[in-house]
């Protein structure tokens, strides 16, 4: 009797079980909704990923063999002629309006070497500071920051290309800018502290340079 009354028990338990498990089920409806919002989710995230990039290729002709060169560095021995990939750049950013996270390579037959490789956070109250870190352009000037692939001529002014050898460094920068529904959105300041050896060569003293910027720079009302 007592094995029967066990046995009644565990029918009834298992019987529950799945009636429950029945009602709980989702509808074919349900279940679409939910894949669709799982999609939606990852695309949201794949949105804020933006890959890009450009190649700059270059033919070099001097009057003589094994000339200096300041454009692309000194001709070898018996060589007066040579082609050359200038820029090969291959960019890769995320941004979700807080953080902004950036990688960016130089490929030329030179080797690969790291242009930007920096994250920056924008601060939630104010929305008008934010402090970056990690190697990237200099705050200085114009043509420093100004993208090699718009730039006008093939090469920045020389006087930049000798202070500011590749227009990047490592270090970390303040920046100020006022919201986009003010008119002051265009104010911008800057100021950083930086290692002052380039962007691909460790520091090798204990001093830093110091850059700022306070500029005015005309954009569309998207930008």
């Amino acid at each position: 009797m007592k094995r029967t009354i066990t046995l009644l028990i565990a029918f009834g338990l298992l019987l529950a079980g799945r009636t429950k498990a029945q009602e709980t089920q989702d509808s074919p409806t349900d279940s679409l909704a939910k894949v669709v919002a799982s999609i939606r989710s990852d695309l949201d995230v794949l949105k804020k990923i933006k890959i890009s990039g450009y190649v700059q290729s270059q033919f070099q002709w001097a009057d003589s063999s094994g000339i200096k060169s300041f454009a692309g560095g000194d001709f070898p021995a018996n060589t007066d002629k040579r082609f050359k990939v200038r820029r090969a750049e291959f960019k890769t950013m995320y941004d979700n309006g807080i953080t902004q996270i950036v990688a960016n390579i130089d490929v030329t037959q030179n080797g690969v070497n790291i242009k930007d490789a920096f994250g920056k956070f924008t601060e939630q109250k104010l929305k008008v500071f934010s402090l970056t870190a990690g190697i990237f352009n200099r705050p200085f000037g114009f043509e420093v920051p100004f993208s090699s692939g718009l730039l006008e001529s093939p090469e920045r002014a020389r006087v930049i290309q000798v202070l500011f050898p590749g227009e990047r460094d490592c270090g970390a920068m303040i920046g100020f800018r006022p919201g986009a529904a003010t008119i002051w959105h265009n104010f911008r300041v800057e100021a950083g502290m930086f290692n002052g050896t380039g962007n691909n060569v460790n520091d090798f003293d204990f001093q830093k340079d110091f850059i700022g910027n306070i500029h005015w720079i005309q954009t569309s009302k998207n930008e």
